[in-house]
């Protein structure tokens, strides 16, 4: 028989990076021998570690290799061969920061939706996050993404949880969960994409979900929920109409 268990996503990726205690390991651990879902959950998230981890990668392979300093030296020999292979160095990451914006993101909201799918009740039912808590989380993930989250509207039949920052290709992007009035878990993604703003939501299913994208401001959102949720489409068009009376 299988067993269900409550870990949050910061247990996993702390479990991940080797840095969960000793009780909070070995708890997971044994966890994992009997719960199918845990280790899908587990395996999603290691192998998206390594995609961030590849990408960052192929960017550092393109910088030229640090000068030799000459051993017997006392101080380094700062000249023009030095301050050029900087200057490179510098203009290689550059390039690397802004490769994402070469071409559409269009993947972007795939990533996000197969990682949205492993969402059940019992992931947000269980988070309890006072109201002061949910708003600095919200004015810290604004800042750093630079689009404001913090005013969020009421939306009918969805209840917030939660606000986290996760990662695509190098740039910060902001998780708002919500649980439906019948507990189904849904999700606004916002990442910034340098697309021009569109007015018309896009539907699309991915993953086993129903998704409504559109673009404000050089940035991509995307609200993901459970099928034929039919209030979803709703709750997207509240959600511009709020995020566009912001901007103004």
């Amino acid at each position: 028989m299988t067993q269900k268990s409550n870990f949050s996503d910061e247990d996993l990726t702390r479990f991940i990076d080797r840095e969960a205690g000793e009780e909070l390991s070995s708890r997971i651990s044994s966890a994992m021998r009997s719960d199918p879902e845990l280790r899908q959950r587990h395996d999603h998230l290691v192998k998206a570690s390594a995609d961030y981890k590849a990408v960052f990668d192929d960017i550092l392979s393109l910088a030229p290799a640090p000068p030799e300093i000459d051993a017997t030296d006392r101080e380094p020999r700062w000249n023009l061969r030095v301050a050029a292979a900087s200057m490179v160095a510098g203009a290689v990451l550059a390039w690397g920061a802004t490769l994402p914006f070469q071409s559409a993101d269009a993947d972007w909201k795939d990533v996000v939706a197969n990682y949205q799918s492993l969402y059940v009740t019992e992931t947000l039912s269980l988070s309890k996050i006072p109201k002061d808590e949910q708003n600095a989380g919200l004015e810290r993930l604004s800042g750093k993404l630079g689009f404001n989250v913090a005013a969020l509207p009421e939306i009918d039949g969805l209840r917030f949880v939660r606000a986290q920052e996760l990662g695509y290709k190098g740039r910060p992007l902001a998780q708002l969960t919500f649980l439906t009035t019948d507990q189904g878990p849904v999700a606004l993604c916002i990442v910034e994409t340098g697309e021009q703003t569109t007015n018309r939501l896009e539907f699309a299913e991915l993953h086993g979900l129903d998704t409504y994208s559109w673009t404000q401001d050089g940035f991509g959102i995307l609200l993901v929920g459970p099928r034929d949720d039919t209030g979803l489409r709703d709750a997207a068009a509240a959600f511009q109409s709020a995020f566009r009376a912001e901007s103004t």
